[in-house]
């Protein structure tokens, strides 16, 4: 298999409320995610305890 320049690649557009969504749903799970470990960490249990607890 040949390998396509980088250059040379026909990347996506993305609309501009897709990036607004996708930048937003980013930094809700990080808060979320470190809420958790912190959350976690505080009280002295796993933090994976937390992630695997659904």
């Amino acid at each position: 298999m040949k390998r396509t320049k980088l250059k040379e690649r026909i990347l996506p557009t993305y609309s501009k409320g897709e990036e607004i969504f996708n930048m937003t749903s980013h930094i809700v799970g990080a808060a979320f995610r470190n809420h958790c470990y912190g959350f976690m960490h505080h009280y002295g249990g796993n933090s994976w305890k937390c992630l695997w607890s659904g």
